[in-house]
């Protein structure tokens, strides 16, 4: 047996294949092919359990990076919406391709899907047709019509994939168990000789996991799902516990506040990615003049609505340079608010989740900032624009960006950090832009786009007419 070696194959699919992940573990194990063992690894089999991560986090760390080659297979269901994808079996297959490992995908043609389709049928093969036109050109999935052929694709695709695997040097092909434990073996060789090992990014840090403890501190028995909206959080905690519902939404909000008040409270500018881009301000300000060229050349106030906008630094870094402005910015870090309240007492703080009435009865604001912002832990985008949306004037511009990209030991990783697989996401702030032009759109913007800068993607509209 020595001379046999083994791969790790994850198996992938929505919760309701589960008899095609059984056929495909029971294929794999009857394979031979080179002197190669197959160990088909499911996350209903060999998912440890434990209470301090959820599910999914489980599957990427444990499962996911033990894997040398990834099947999924999709037929009517997409999936659940995890904290990062738009499914669990979506994260799992984005992750092993970011990660350049081989992916196998099927999909069941439309022949085998019945007439008789619910509006959530609808919704759900309408996802998984946008799902396969991402990867259309990409040649990762192929199209079958039953079990048999699903069974002579898959000895068909292994093969191809394996051979693939054993014919990078050897150094390459030793499983990602092996990779983490010699990474280990050379951290500690790092340590022994004096070596200071790398510290932690701010990035890292997760809201979820500071809301839990919080939680856990407080003694309340609920998991805070990263996965899902601090609103839909709420739904699930309310009656869990011995309190009133309205105590029971208090204490959540505090661990909110506490959360963002640990990662944003004292926000240290120097390790953000603008530090290496001093210009980053002048290209959002560009932008907004070319939306509108008059806005600044006359005597008038210009009202300036900053959401997420911590101390309202940033403001100062893209209108640095004009006079006549009224600033309000809202946040929900308290320590935020307070040191931007004692920087710049001419702002209006105020202390608030964006998804929430925080402004009443009071002039419509000319521009619109949410900057890097709306990509947080638990917001929901749909319920943020809109409140946005309330306090704009009819010609206002709303401009929202998404960060593209960090700053750890002067280097620059381009795109989304992902808790769960730790990696980062480098689609994900582009597919974000586009979910947020085609929502101002929805809302009634005449004029919308997305760029990309130095530091972020931004996504403007503005209302009015096309001229």
């Amino acid at each position: 047996m020595d001379n046999i070696r083994r791969c790790n194959v994850f198996i992938s699919s929505p919760g309701n294949l589960s008899n095609e992940r059984e056929i495909i573990e029971n294929e794999l194990k009857k394979m031979t092919h080179m002197g190669v063992e197959f160990n088909p690894i499911r996350w209903e089999k060999d998912l440890p359990t434990t209470s301090s991560h959820t599910p999914q986090e489980l599957i990427n760390t444990e499962l996911l990076n033990k894997a040398d080659i990834l099947i999924g297979i999709f037929s009517t269901r997409f999936g659940s919406k995890t904290e990062h994808a738009d499914s669990g079996t979506v994260e799992e297959i984005e992750t092993f391709i970011v990660q350049n490992k081989p992916v196998i995908l099927y999909f069941y043609s439309a022949t085998v899907i019945t007439t008789e389709l619910t509006r959530d049928d609808m919704e759900n093969l309408m996802k998984i047709q946008e799902f396969k036109k991402k990867y259309e050109k990409k040649n990762i999935y192929h199209i079958i019509n039953n079990i048999d052929e699903l069974k002579d694709a898959i000895s068909r695709d292994i093969q191809y994939n394996l051979n693939n695997i054993l014919s990078q040097p050897k150094e390459k092909n030793i499983s990602q168990a092996n990779k983490k434990t010699q990474s280990t073996k050379n951290n500690n060789k790092k340590r022994r000789t004096g070596t200071k090992p790398p510290t932690t990014p701010w990035y890292r840090d997760s809201i979820a996991l500071r809301l839990n403890q919080y939680l856990k501190n407080k003694q309340i028995d609920f998991h805070y799902e990263g996965n899902i909206t601090f609103h839909e959080n709420l739904k699930f905690l309310t009656g869990t516990t011995s309190y009133t519902s309205s105590f029971e939404q208090k204490i959540l909000e505090e661990a909110r506040i506490e959360a963002f008040n640990s990662k944003y409270g004292h926000y240290n500018y120097a390790e953000d990615l603008r530090a290496l881009f001093p210009n980053w301000g002048s290209q959002i300000f560009t932008k907004i003049i070319n939306l509108k060229p008059t806005l600044f050349q006359t005597s008038n106030i210009v009202r300036i609505l900053d959401i997420g906008g911590n101390d309202g630094s940033e403001l100062y870094e893209i209108f640095d340079k004009t006079d006549n402005l009224k600033i309000s910015v809202v946040d929900i870090s308290n320590i935020a608010i307070d040191s931007g309240r004692t920087k710049y007492p001419q702002v209006e703080f105020i202390q608030s989740d964006m998804e929430a009435e925080y402004l009443n009865n009071v002039d419509l604001f000319d521009i619109c900032l949410c900057l890097r912002s709306i990509q947080s832990r638990g917001v929901f985008s749909h319920d943020a624009i809109i409140q946005m949306c309330k306090h704009l004037k009819e010609d206002g511009i709303m401009l929202i960006s998404i960060p593209n990209g960090y700053k750890h030991n002067e280097k620059i990783e381009r795109g989304l950090y992902d808790h769960r697989s730790c990696l980062f996401l480098r689609t994900k702030p582009q597919e974000l832009a586009l979910k947020i032009e085609r929502k101002l759109i929805d809302y009634g913007f005449c004029q919308t786009g997305i760029e990309t800068i130095d530091t972020e993607i931004m996504v403007w509209g503005k209302r009015g007419t096309n001229d």
